[in-house]
């Protein structure tokens, strides 16, 4: 926002009622000037401050956990805001790449029997509930679906001793990633 700076004679800007009321006017106009930057970035999702985004998300309907990041609540509030139709299989693996990143889940559909399933991997596992969602509204309802997390195999884990792998509790060598 681009604010008119009006200079005053220095023998005005002495008198201390003036000289306070324009250091005032100045904090004021800053904060003025900061909103109105960030109402101008929450046009666009892909730029919304956390304000935008929780307006956003309080039109959906969506409750964010605590754990995600701004740029995480961004993509969920993109794959809801810009829903468009028909759903077909390649626009799902579109949206689920948008979401969770491409490569970052696995989706099996097999029409003979009704049924999909997807595997979300554990980098992406925060986006999991919000996968849960996209895949409940897109899938005909005649479609069984199932959604886990891709665990750690022993692959993964056999390139760590037993003494690495000790520090870790069951849950942790399941559902931590390791690279």
């Amino acid at each position: 926002m681009q604010l008119v700076n009006v200079e005053l004679p220095e023998h005005v800007t002495n008198i201390k009622d003036i000289s306070e009321y324009l250091k005032a006017k100045d904090i004021q106009m800053e904060k003025l000037s900061a909103a109105y930057d960030e109402v101008e970035a929450d046009i666009l999702i892909s730029t919304s401050y956390e304000s935008g985004i929780a307006r956003r998300e309080k039109i959906l309907g969506i409750t964010p956990q605590s754990t995600y990041t701004l740029d995480e609540r961004r993509f969920i509030v993109m794959s809801l805001w810009y829903d468009t139709v028909p759903y077909t299989e390649k626009k799902l693996r579109q949206r689920l790449d948008n979401l969770c990143g491409a490569g970052n889940y696995v989706l099996t559909i097999d029409y003979a029997n009704q049924t999909a399933t997807c595997k979300l991997n554990l980098g992406s596992k925060n986006n999991y509930s919000a996968m849960c969602k996209l895949l409940d509204d897109l899938l005909p309802v005649h479609i069984v679906l199932t959604t886990t997390l891709l665990y750690n195999t022993h692959r993964v884990l056999s390139a760590y001793t037993h003494k690495q792998l000790s520090a870790y509790t069951h849950q942790q060598l399941r559902e931590n990633v390791f690279e």
